[in-house]
């Protein structure tokens, strides 16, 4: 599943990104897997948006 964004293709995107190796509880990534197909989305884009969000999280502690 993939959501669209106007003006930038999948392949546009991915070149604009590094590639970094992550290991997850199987049954976190069965849920995230779940999420996506629900919400249209990729697996890579809600890991981003809660990446994301951790890191806010984080800033406003400092």
């Amino acid at each position: 599943m993939c959501c669209t964004v106007p003006g930038v293709t999948r392949e546009k995107a991915t070149a604009q990104k590094k590639t970094f190796g992550l290991r997850l509880n199987q049954e976190l990534m069965k849920e995230l897997s779940h999420l996506a197909v629900d919400k249209e989305r990729w697996v890579n884009d809600l890991v981003d948006e809660a990446i994301r969000d951790l890191l806010k999280k984080y800033q406003k502690q400092k």
